[in-house]
């Protein structure tokens, strides 16, 4: 009996990605506890860690975003002490150089934890972090919309392919203001 391929790691990482045909049932179950078990893995690993620095909040959003070949927006729930309700979602998926970022799906994934406050990160697969201006647009209504609703955008991270990233929130704290 041949052994099936190895699920790819980006399957894994992302939920929004389309599962191919071609792959069998018991693959697709296979898929499905990997995923549940990453989840569960990363809720283990920053379970009870302050998220009051960038530095840390990178940490809790490169290990999936950073591999993913197009852009991703995710949003990471925050509860009245910093910590992080859940694991961090991923909200939607664009493509190899954009994604769109739907303040409303945003907004849901976190107001649905409860969360006081909340961090968003998307990638850049190009290996570069530098925020665009659609980047920081989106960062303002970010800000604006979590005013309305009491509930504060703590930081806003590009994450890159490979692992260097962006902090929004100390390289543009006037998009806070």
């Amino acid at each position: 009996m041949r052994n099936p391929p190895p699920i790819p790691a980006a399957l894994i990482l992302d939920p929004l990605a389309a599962v191919p045909t071609s792959m069998g049932k018991r693959a697709r179950q296979q898929l499905s506890e990997l995923r549940e078990a990453y989840q569960l893995s990363m809720r283990e690993r920053m379970q009870g860690v302050k998220m009051n620095a960038p530095e840390t909040i990178a940490e809790a959003f490169t290990p999936f975003l950073g591999p993913l070949p197009v852009e991703h927006m995710a949003a990471m729930a925050l509860g009245p002490s910093l910590k992080m309700l859940g694991a961090p979602s991923l909200v939607t998926r664009g493509d190899t150089d954009g994604v769109d970022a739907p303040l409303r799906a945003i907004l849901r994934n976190v107001l649905v934890l409860e969360a006081v406050s909340f961090a968003v990160a998307h990638n850049h697969p190009s290996g570069d972090p530098t925020p665009s201006a659609a980047d920081e647009a989106v960062t303002k209504r970010l800000v604006a919309a979590g005013r309305a609703v009491d509930c504060l955008l703590v930081d806003h991270l590009i994450i890159s392919r490979g692992g260097a990233w962006t902090s929004l929130r100390r390289d543009r704290p006037d998009l806070w203001r």
